[in-house]
């Protein structure tokens, strides 16, 4: 049998709400240690003893601005008594005050709860028989510290809670914390480790963020417009965002925060503001967080319809650089956003895309190329970032 769980490296709500106490025993392990590679179980093994254990290991995302990364690996059989379709949940609170628990929220939209912008990372390991389990450490989640933010900025204690999970009856569970289990959790352990935070977390930066996200929405209003009309599969992105952006909140807050939100978007469809002038904004008053969310949401604009343009493709680039994002970042969030998209019209843009210069022979454009397929190849929903490499080989004879 084969477990098929990827670690996909791919990038928080604006608020906490009313926190639920985790209703499990659970008891801590304390392994350690992270790395970014993407995850693969190796084949099932029958084992006659070796309890299922995790631990964290501590690896670098090289690039030009490197970035640590903390993989979540798991060893030993699975603690099961019949035969059960098996899925792994990870998820993470900050933990420095021990007696207020609070989410940390992700940038990275495939790094999020559902209906919320928590943490989570959720993979399958498909169905599986007693007395199976897996010899060697494999990767089950991935933490990128600089892309989460916590409720305050600083050095900062935060737990990792790795849940074995029934996916035919799976536990509800929300900003990081078990609402309601349903006999899903077949086990659970949690890790701890420490990390320095150099942005504000949300709760310091409350003021500014609500001003932020409604600059977001300006800002994905001009990318879906750049063509003249709004279409509606651009504007169901952009009003599916704000739904997720209003989850967490209720009553009278929601209803301001709906408001505000929709205003913004009537705004930049009846008298737009230039570009420029909304990135300037956004970078004197968002933070880290925010300035990702408007880029994640533009590029969910820009391929709502299916298709990705070299100008369409260009104008995100030049967001990008206005809002100082880290090329490394942007080029995961291109990838990810690549997924089901059309991308034959890319090819004139390709060599800038996947970083060919052009004074650049053609050996080593050839390496290049090698070298991103073999980067590429192995993560799950990555067949646009593929189609792209295979077109520039064509460009270059390849």
């Amino acid at each position: 049998m084969e477990i098929l769980i990827v670690a996909a490296l791919i990038w928080w709500v604006l608020h906490i709400i009313g926190k639920k106490a985790d209703k499990m025993n659970t008891a801590d392990s304390q392994q350690e240690e992270s790395h970014l590679q993407q995850t693969h179980y190796q084949q099932p093994q029958r084992r006659q003893s070796n309890e299922l254990q995790i631990r964290i290991i501590d690896k670098t995302i090289p690039g030009r601005r490197a970035a640590s990364a903390k993989i979540i690996e798991m060893r030993g059989m699975f603690p099961i008594i019949k035969h059960t379709n098996l899925g792994v949940v990870t998820s993470l609170l900050d933990v420095t005050d021990s007696t207020d628990r609070s989410p940390l929220f992700s940038f990275i939209d495939d790094l999020q709860e559902e209906n919320s912008h928590a943490y989570q990372h959720k993979g399958e390991i498909g169905n599986m028989a007693v007395g199976y389990g897996t010899r060697e450490w494999v990767h089950v989640a991935l933490i990128i510290p600089d892309m989460l933010q916590p409720p305050y900025g600083g050095t900062r204690r935060l737990e990792v809670r790795v849940r074995l999970i029934d996916l035919d009856n799976p536990p509800i569970i929300k900003l990081g914390f078990l609402v309601d289990d349903r006999g899903g959790i077949l086990w659970s352990r949690a890790l701890q480790f420490e990390h320095t935070f150099s942005i504000k977390g949300y709760i310091e930066s409350a003021e500014n963020r609500h001003k932020a996200q409604a600059l977001s929405i300006q800002i994905a209003m001009a990318v879906a417009m750049s063509d003249g009309e709004l279409h509606e599969s651009e504007g169901k992105v952009i009003h599916d965002w704000v739904v997720k952006a209003i989850s967490s909140f209720e009553g009278d807050r929601k209803e301001e925060l709906k408001k505000i939100y929709n205003e913004a978007m009537k705004t930049a469809y009846s008298n737009p503001q230039p570009l420029f002038e909304l990135t300037e904004q956004l970078n004197e008053i968002g933070e880290k967080k925010t300035k990702y969310d408007a880029i994640e949401l533009s590029y969910d604009v820009m391929r709502a319809d299916g298709k990705m343009a070299s100008g369409e493709l260009n104008i995100l680039r030049k967001i990008s650089e206005s809002l100082d994002i880290d090329p490394k970042i942007l080029e995961e969030i291109e990838g990810e956003k690549l997924v089901r998209v059309d991308v034959s019209q890319l090819e004139d843009y390709c060599d800038k895309f996947l970083g060919i210069d052009s004074s650049w022979d053609k050996e080593r454009i050839k390496n290049h190329l090698n070298s991103k397929f073999r980067e590429w190849n192995n993560r799950q929903g990555a067949q646009g970032m593929l189609d792209l490499i295979a077109q520039c080989r064509r460009k270059h004879g390849l």
